[in-house]
């Protein structure tokens, strides 16, 4: 593999191309996608790109007091470069170099494949949480630790339910009344786009949605899970104020796992570094991994000042 890394604008960038690369990278996710990227970012992202397409790096950007940065959208796990083949270490230090000096502020979630060491970079570990679901579901269920598999059984008492294909509108709705309180940051646009992002990736086979129902039809949680690459992302999932009493999301977690168990499938919590959420996903089986948030401050000292 050479070496010829460029810099292209977004305007210049072969989205053709682009997500071919993802198709085929060894280490692709559904974020790396072209109409991904421009569903939360718009057209604010250029690229730096290896040779013809052989790998890839997204550069989501914005401007604040006159000076370009990068930062990572919401809804967004993780970005950094993917690639065709896995990359060396000083090919990964090359990308980075090759960074413009324009940017002059980087806060970038780097997938998994890029832990390498970064002179005179920020890199901090997030964790989220994973399962394997290549063995039967008995197996899997075996795993579940003692109050996962009580409020399940609360559940099938209470006679709850799974269904499919639940509008992503609802998911979103449920998402925001239970926990947009919690998270004032997210502005309702940014709410509106990973809707309508939702929409579109069940529609190009990439994202189911499930629910559950009480008895009587009711819904009481609702899921959004992004599915690429034999990974599904549980990017959005929230119960009802009724459904928090009868631990519907537990019922709504064990839906997918009882769905996709004894395929390749891994299903990627997306969390978490609060401790409380960990434990919830723990309780399915599933294990810590880690991957780097980079960040690197090349402001001028004045807006450095500013930033404080």
């Amino acid at each position: 593999m050479n070496n010829k890394i460029e810099y292209i604008k977004h305007n210049a960038i072969d989205t053709g191309k682009w997500n071919t690369c993802i198709d085929n990278s060894y280490n692709g996710m559904v974020y790396g996608y072209s109409w991904f990227i421009e569903g939360m970012a718009g057209k604010k992202w250029d690229a730096l790109i290896l040779n013809d397409y052989e790998a890839v790096f997204p550069l989501v950007w914005n401007k604040k007091y006159g000076l370009s940065y990068l930062y990572q959208p919401y809804f967004i796990q993780q970005l950094g470069i993917f690639s065709l083949l896995p990359l060396t270490t000083q090919q990964i230090w090359n990308f980075f170099d090759t960074i413009p000096r324009k940017f002059s502020f980087r806060e970038i979630s780097l997938n998994a494949s890029s832990r390498v060491f970064m002179p005179d970079t920020e890199l901090s570990d997030r964790t989220t949480y994973i399962l394997d679901l290549n063995k039967p579901y008995h197996e899997l269920y075996d795993n579940y630790n003692a109050d996962a598999k009580k409020n399940l059984a609360k559940s099938a008492i209470k006679q709850l339910d799974s269904i499919n294909d639940v509008p992503v509108e609802k998911v979103v709705e449920y998402y925001k009344n239970a926990y947009g309180a919690l998270n004032p940051s997210v502005k309702p646009e940014v709410y509106e786009k990973i809707e309508a992002l939702g929409k579109l990736a069940v529609l190009n086979g990439k994202a189911i949605s499930l629910g559950v129902t009480g008895a009587g039809g009711e819904l009481l949680a609702a899921g959004l899970f992004l599915i690429s690459h034999s990974r599904a992302h549980y990017v959005l999932g929230a119960p009802s104020e009724e459904g928090k009493a009868y631990g519907a999301t537990h019922t709504l977690i064990d839906a997918f796992i009882k769905q996709y168990a004894g395929t390749e499938m891994i299903l990627d919590f997306e969390g978490s570094d609060i401790p409380t959420v960990a434990y919830f996903y723990s309780k399915f089986g599933s294990s810590p991994t880690t991957y780097y948030h980079l960040k690197q401050n090349l402001l001028p000292w004045w807006a450095k000042l500013l930033k404080k």
